[in-house]
């Protein structure tokens, strides 16, 4: 056999060795590895499962404490307390509490009271359960399913006194196993055949989870399903690892049979003719005399060049598969949190500061380095808003791929751009993960609430209008709104201004409805608010182009569509068997100087439409009104001499003056909102309200809470007498169709 033939045997027999390490041994470890650390992320779930479910445990048992150890449920039991019910145990308020059955027990064991969803008989069983095994929450088997119920003894606040059992549960159905699963962005549902054979059909993996009873009912079965995301990415790895590796054994052959040619058979060949009397010899000895050793060396070189290339390339490849390991969530809250907790954080601080922005070059990254890369940068980025909030009450949150919102206490101007420009430094320094260095920077739009916007929609609008003015100018900075509209608001507010004139004609204005809350259960009434759509803003902010309106005296105009607006659909409110509902409207200022012509329209109107004047509320906004104004004082006389009812909105925010409403003959005073922030926590703001209420009750004035926010608001203006409240603990304002479905429904629609 010639030397090139054996060693293009050899070097084949190589080539073919490495094929089938690689195939036979490497593949089947590295998925096997990967379908482990695919089942220890399910684990991982299955344990946030069962972990959130312990956490239900002990929120529905605290929940059920506070009320068992309440004075208002204890005389309840003992029959001292008649409007319980009514007050604490409707449908409504239990769903609010997501309890679908309560149950009460006097001091004999015997049900003294049970509302909910499950049948007869689940208090008593869920009862001696409890009993049996001694624990505050059991989970039981009930004919309608399965529910977690908490048991708790009836007692006064002090825990003194005990006169009886109480019972709370929550039903653990496919609704409950549905919100769980969005909760945890986990695919979680009931375990069942049809389960099974969908997440088999999507080539999945699955772990079941099961919720015991110890009353030998039926457990809870959960199904928590998830990719194979790991597996695939390896096995995808893996091929391009193959063709790689075969590209790499060709051009090794074809190397080594050229050197083979060059540095070994050619210089045999000359020896071969050199040495033609031991040519025999030198055949049958070629290892020797062509120095077999060093062939044998050569060979070990290669293969240790091969074997070095493989490791780089398996290398390369667990610092992919490694990314690819890691959780992809930041931990920051995300837009659902941010949309529930907002209300919440501007009730207790009454101002804030929204600051929102996005990652300048994410898609670089993401493209350059791939999406394992792009979510540790998301990650890091996370990272360093959390530490650079660190001390500070915020709310964090990541609201897109790559766009994250901070709403912090509200702040001046200067310290806000300040904020932000610190902002962008932190996320703009360089990041770095293994062999990847990278940066991005930061756009950053700041809004303020309530001076930019009152909802968090408007105010997510105007943060964002911001920010693309950040990235307009440059990038990699911080733009204030309330300072980018001075600086084009000049232009802004003519293109405005011209357009209002035909803004009523072209249709772009329309009423929205906020409902008027009688002690929070039964629509009274509902305020009507002009809202504008422009076609290239958008939604235009009211206290934007009110002024714009008053300036350029369209006001007259579409004060007197407003009227008739809101007159003819109360009467068709009425009409579909509301008659006792009234519509509330604003009046401005400016619309006085012409209020001859209005209170003609306000006849035409009450003529036309035949509803009740007393079903029809003018108000006047407080920190406009002089008592010594005679035109504002004929206005309201005139308004009362036809039975209409009027108010004065924002009571206590400009030049309020109990004294002054003397000369001011009003029907209806609405508090202004101030006077509500950090109720009941705020003393003086607390008695300052209830004693204006107490002397507006004297002098035969109805009072209006506006600016609601929060159940405990609501439960201090009805302990102190405070009926009549409006605000977003309620209801937002509301859509024609949207108000209409509140009004069938008959209860508060509870936006909070």
């Amino acid at each position: 056999m010639k030397i090139r033939t054996m060693v293009l045997l050899l070097t084949a027999v190589l080539c073919l060795g490495g094929v089938i390490v690689v195939e036979g041994v490497g593949s089947p470890m590295l998925l096997e590895e990967a379908k482990e650390n695919d089942a220890r992320v399910l684990e991982e779930n299955v344990g946030r499962t069962a972990n959130f479910l312990e956490l239900e445990e002990e929120a529905l048992h605290r929940q059920l404490i506070d009320w068992s150890e309440w004075n208002e449920t204890h005389d309840f039991i003992r029959n001292e307390n008649d409007d319980y019910i009514d007050m604490n145990l409707e449908e409504e308020m239990l769903e609010n509490i997501r309890v679908q059955h309560a149950a009460f027990f006097d001091e004999s064991g015997a049900l003294y009271y049970e509302t909910g969803l499950p049948g007869s008989g689940t208090a008593e069983a869920i009862l001696r359960q409890h009993e049996e095994e001694g624990d505050p929450v059991v989970i039981h088997a009930a004919e309608d399913g399965m529910m977690m119920a908490a048991v708790h003894p009836i007692t006064r606040n002090d825990g003194s006194d005990p006169a009886g059992m109480m019972i709370m549960s929550r039903m653990l159905d496919e609704t409950y196993i549905e919100n769980l699963g969005e909760l945890l962005s986990i695919d979680i549902a009931a375990e069942s055949a049809a389960r099974g054979d969908a997440v088999a059909a999507s080539d999945r993996i699955s772990r079941t989870y099961r919720l015991q009873t110890q009353d030998a009912g039926q457990p809870l079965e959960l199904s928590i399903a998830g990719n194979q995301t790991i597996y695939n990415s390896q096995l995808e790895h893996l091929q391009q690892l193959k063709q790689t590796a075969g590209i790499v054994f060709l051009g090794v052959l074809l190397l080594v049979l050229l050197l083979t040619r060059k540095y070994v058979v050619r210089p045999i060949s000359q020896v071969a003719l050199q040495l033609q009397d031991v040519q025999l010899d030198q055949r049958r000895g070629t290892r020797t005399r062509i120095h077999v050793p060093s062939r044998l060396i050569e060979t070990q070189d290669l293969e240790k060049e091969i074997n070095s290339m493989l490791e780089k390339l398996q290398k390369s490849h667990e610092e992919i598969t490694e990314l690819a390991y890691h959780d992809q969530l930041t931990g920051l809250g995300n837009r659902f949190y941010l949309t529930h907790t907002f209300t919440d954080f501007t009730a207790k601080h009454g101002k804030a500061a929204l600051f929102y922005f996005d990652l300048d070059g994410f898609k670089q990254v993401n493209d350059t380095w791939g999406h394992e890369t792009g979510d540790l940068l998301l990650q890091e980025a996370a990272r360093r808003i959390r530490a650079f909030f660190d001390g500070e009450e915020a709310m964090l949150a990541r609201v897109g791929g790559d766009e994250f919102v901070v709403v912090t206490q509200a702040a001046p101007v200067d310290r806000l751009k300040q904020t932000g420009a610190l902002l962008v430094d932190v996320v703009s320094r360089e990041y770095r993960f293994g062999s990847v260095v990278t940066s991005v920077t930061a756009s950053v739009g700041v809004a303020s609430y309530p001076a930019d916007a009152e909802a968090l929609s408007q105010l997510l609008q105007a943060a964002d209008q911001a920010m693309y003015e950040a990235k307009q100018t440059g990038k990699a900075r911080a733009a204030v709104y309330a300072e980018m509209e001075l600086a084009d608001g000049f232009t802004r507010r003519e293109t405005l201004k011209r357009d209002l004139v035909k803004a009523l004609s072209r249709g772009e204005l329309r009423l929205v409805y906020q409902p008027i809350y009688e002690s929070g259960r039964k629509v009274q009434g509902a305020e009507a608010l002009l809202r504008w759509r422009h076609p290239v803003y958008g939604e235009v902010f009211p206290n934007q182009f009110i002024p714009l309106m008053e300036e350029s005296g369209v006001i007259h105009e579409a004060g007197r569509w407003v009227l008739r607006e809101s007159a003819g659909q109360l009467k068709r409110w009425q009409e579909q068997e509301r008659p006792d509902l009234y519509v509330s409207m604003n009046v401005s200022k400016a619309q006085l100087s012409e209020y001859r012509s209005f209170l003609t329209v306000l006849d035409e109107v009450l003529s036309e439409t035949g509803v009740s004047p007393k079903k029809l509320q003018m108000e006047i906004t407080e920190s406009e009104v002089h008592y010594d104004d005679s035109d504002l004082v004929t206005f309201i006389e005139e308004v009362s001499r036809r039975g209409v009812r009027t108010a004065l909105d924002d009571f206590g925010k400009g030049t309020a003056s109990l004294y002054g409403l003397r000369h001011l003959p009003v029907d209806v005073v609405k508090m202004d909102r101030s006077f509500m922030e950090n109720i009941p926590y705020d003393a003086f703001n607390a008695s300052v309200l209830v004693g204006i209420n107490s002397l507006l009750q004297e002098l035969d004035v109805h009072v209006t809470a506006e600016g609601i926010e929060n159940d405990e608001q609501y439960h201090f203006l009805l302990k102190h007498g405070i009926t009549s409240m409006q605000g977003y603990y309620f209801s937002r304002p509301l859509e024609t169709a949207d108000m209409e479905a509140v009004l069938q429904k008959g209860q508060p629609a509870l936006d909070a």
